[in-house]
């Protein structure tokens, strides 16, 4: 390190050596003496002056370009940030009117998910009452504001179906509504399915966000939550309404096998019940209908065929209500004495065959209807004493005898349970009993069978479809 401090200082003493400037003037001599030190002085004095006439001179020579350049960079930057902010006006624009949009949407939804309750609704209440004359509610179902028969759906017939009508162009339900609400909806698929896809048509597109960017911003995260809530809801609807036929199914399959134990078939029974009333009219496929306000193809086709399932519920029960199923007295207070068949006749003590059931009890007790029928006979029948006879229609009556009194006439209506006479012994009889008989298609049947289906189909209202699913009207992040 030293030798280089040597090296150094020694070529500065060589550069640098002392010099002297003479100067003569008027015969005299005078000189200057330059040290090393004020020579490397001059030297840095004259190097930076040199330098700063350089930087002047280029400087001068390139200044208008580099103004120019100066301010090309200043306008580029000025453009760039001009154009952030109209994209950032845009955007908020945008997001603004998405918003807007979706949430009209989203209204219109809730509309729609009302009405669809409200039918489904009546649907409940309808089966609840009309079942067996069952007024409970239905185990896990929610309340409704409508009683039955108050909403009624507007049913729209496809072109396809007026043409076959023969009402061509009067209507055409493949074409939206002209009302602006559900012009917004009319190409929608499924009207809950899809309206995630409508509250993203109606925002994303306008602000071209992503995925992870949306996430950023709270008004699509509400309506991203919300998206799920309505198809939630929106399966729940459609699942309830699959829920609802399968239960009016179980119901039909019950009273279908109410009546296979009478020995009666089914098939035959409900022929002859539809043939009593004058029906007709165009069949039009459930595919060409739609309901008014609602653009779910699902839920329609849902709704309808559990429409008709109840209607066809409906049917069945009123052609079961013709049919005896009760005991005509009260079973606490009676034993059955004698059954349904061959037996040793009291009197004679040789095989018979007994017509009917006896039923053993208390002189005087009430004897009630089996069903609601007319009085076809009130009166004196030889041995079977005191007798009323009640046609409940469809090929059934029934058969009340030895009775002490009567309490009805003839060509009187009764209904299910009405006090038509008391027990007594009159006619052919060892002591106080009622027989009862039952008729169908003016052959005797056993009474028993229908007693015991009876208590079948009363012990089982519901049938076995079980809850309904639980997700209904349910408030699902």
């Amino acid at each position: 390190m030293s030798a280089i401090v040597a090296r150094l200082a020694e070529a500065f003493r060589k550069g640098f050596s002392e010099r002297q400037i003479y100067i003569r003037s008027a015969g005299k001599v005078q000189f200057f003496t330059f040290g090393p030190c004020l020579q490397a002085s001059l030297a840095g004095l004259g190097m930076v002056f040199l330098s700063w006439a350089a930087f002047a001179t280029i400087y001068v020579v390139f200044k208008d370009r580099s103004i120019a350049a100066i301010d090309y960079r200043y306008d580029e930057t000025k453009l760039a940030y001009d154009v952030r902010l109209l994209a950032l006006r845009h955007s908020y624009a945008g997001l603004t009117v998405g918003l807007a949009r979706s949430e009209h949407d989203y209204q219109l939804a809730v509309t729609a998910l009302t009405d669809k309750q409200k039918l489904i609704g009546e649907l409940l209440v309808r089966e609840s009452s009309e079942n067996f004359g069952n007024s409970t509610k239905i185990p896990g179902t929610f309340e409704t504001d409508a009683p039955a028969g108050d909403f009624t759906p507007d049913f729209i017939l496809s072109q396809t179906a007026l043409t076959a009508l023969g009402r061509p162009g009067q209507y055409d339900a493949t074409a939206p509504d002209s009302s602006p609400a559900s012009g917004i909806l009319a190409s929608m698929h499924g009207f809950f399915g899809t309206l995630a896809l409508a509250l993203r048509s109606a925002a994303l597109p306008l602000f071209s966000v992503n995925s992870q960017s949306a996430g950023q911003i709270p008004g699509l995260t509400v309506l991203a939550r919300q998206e799920g809530r309505v198809r939630a809801l929106d399966s729940a609807e459609v699942a309830v309404l699959g829920w609802v036929e399968t239960v009016f199914n179980q119901h039909t399959d019950d009273i279908h096998d109410t009546i296979r134990r009478l020995g009666i078939d089914p098939g035959q029974f409900l022929k002859k019940f539809a043939s009593r009333d004058a029906v007709g009219g165009p069949e039009v496929p459930i595919d060409q209908i739609r309901i008014s306000g609602i653009d779910d193809p699902d839920f329609t086709r849902a709704y309808l065929r559990a429409g008709a399932t109840l209607a066809r519920l409906a049917t069945l029960s009123a052609a079961m209500s013709h049919i005896p199923l009760d005991m005509p007295v009260n079973a606490a207070r009676f034993d059955r004495t004698s059954g349904f068949g061959p037996r040793l006749d009291p009197f004679t003590g040789h095989y018979a065959f007994h017509p009917g059931l006896d039923f053993g009890g208390p002189w005087g007790a009430p004897v009630v209807s089996t069903a609601p029928g007319m009085v076809i006979f009130a009166g004196d029948r030889g041995s079977y004493g005191l007798t009323v006879e009640i046609d409940h229609g469809m090929g059934f009556h029934t058969r009340y005898a030895h009775l002490s009194a009567l309490a009805v006439h003839m060509g009187m209506r009764v209904g299910k349970n009405t006090v038509i006479g008391r027990v007594g012994s009159t006619g052919r009889s060892t002591g106080p009993h009622v027989h009862y008989e039952v008729w169908y298609d003016n052959i005797v049947r056993n009474p028993g069978l229908f007693i015991a289906a009876g208590g079948h189909a009363y012990s089982n209202p519901l049938g076995s479809a079980g809850e309904p699913p639980s997700t209904i009207g349910n408030d699902q992040d």
